[in-house]
C-alpha cells in the first residue's frame, strides 16, 4: 500500500493525476495554513490560450487553515464557472459525458472550501477509473511533524510505502531516514512520460483530459505507470 500527500487542488492538471494514480492513498493536507491564489482556489488552465478558474473565499484570519475556508457569499460563482466549462467544451467528443457530473458538483457544492475541493478530487479520480482513497488530513491525527503525520496517516490506512516528488526528499522537506526508521519505506514518483498526447495535456486542467478521451482517459494515464 502507498500512500502520498497532496494540497488540495481546483480541477487541477493532468501532472497532479499522474502521481496520484501511483499510490492507494493521497492525503489531502487541509489543516495546512490558507495560500491565496494557489491551486486551492485557482485552477489549472482549461485551454491553453485561456484563463484559470478563480474560486472565491471569504475574507477572515488570514493565517488560518485552509479547512476552516468558506466560499464568499452571493458570489454566484457556481454558475459563472459551470458557463464558462460549457463555453469551452460543448464541442468535445464527451461534453454530454462530463457535464451532469459537473453540473452536480458545482450546483450543489458545500459552503466550506475544502469539503469541495475533496467531493470534486474524489469524483475526478473516479472518473479516470483509479484505484484511489483520498482522504483529509484535518480529519486524521495531524499535530508534530512531516514524518510524525506520515507515519501516523500510514498507521491508519495500513500503508507502508509514502511516495512523493524527488525534491520532497532531496530537500528534506520529509526525511526519508526518519520514515525508515518507523518502519516506512520510501519512494519517488516515476518521471513524466515522455509521450506526446500526455505531454501536450501535462499542465492544463484534468477537464480538457476528460472531454477530449473520456473513460478511456484513465487508461491513457495508466498504460505508463511503471
Amino acid at each position: 500500500m502507498i500512500l502520498s500527500t497532496q494540497r488540495p487542488s481546483y480541477f487541477p492538471s493532468l501532472h497532479f493525476f499522474w502521481t496520484a494514480a501511483q499510490c492507494n492513498v493521497l492525503i489531502l493536507t487541509d489543516h495546512f495554513q490558507y495560500v491565496k491564489r494557489s491551486p486551492a482556489t485557482v485552477s489549472a488552465r482549461l485551454q491553453i490560450s485561456q484563463p484559470a478558474l478563480r474560486l472565491p473565499v471569504k475574507h477572515s484570519n488570514p493565517k488560518s487553515p485552509l479547512c476552516e475556508k468558506i466560499f464568499a457569499p452571493n458570489s454566484h460563482w457556481a454558475k459563472k464557472h459551470l458557463h464558462t466549462i460549457r463555453h469551452m467544451f460543448h464541442h468535445t467528443p464527451y461534453a454530454y459525458y462530463y457535464m451532469p457530473l459537473l453540473e452536480e458538483l458545482l450546483e450543489q457544492h458545500s459552503p466550506n472550501l475544502a469539503d469541495f475541493l475533496h467531493t470534486t478530487l474524489s469524483e475526478l479520480a473516479h472518473s479516470l477509473h483509479l484505484d484511489l482513497q483520498i482522504l483529509r488530513s484535518s480529519k486524521l491525527a495531524h499535530s508534530g511533524t512531516n514524518e510524525t503525520c506520515i507515519t501516523e496517516w500510514c498507521r491508519q490506512t495500513g500503508s507502508n510505502t509514502y511516495a512523493a516528488d524527488a525534491v520532497i526528499f532531496d530537500e528534506k522537506r520529509v526525511d526519508e531516514n526518519i520514515l525508515m526508521q518507523n518502519g516506512i519505506s520510501c519512494k519517488r514518483f516515476a518521471p513524466y512520460p515522455d509521450y506526446h498526447i500526455l505531454q501536450s495535456n501535462r499542465d492544463l486542467s484534468i477537464l480538457h483530459f476528460l472531454f477530449q478521451f473520456g473513460p478511456e482517459a484513465g487508461y491513457m494515464l495508466r498504460q505508463y505507470l511503471p
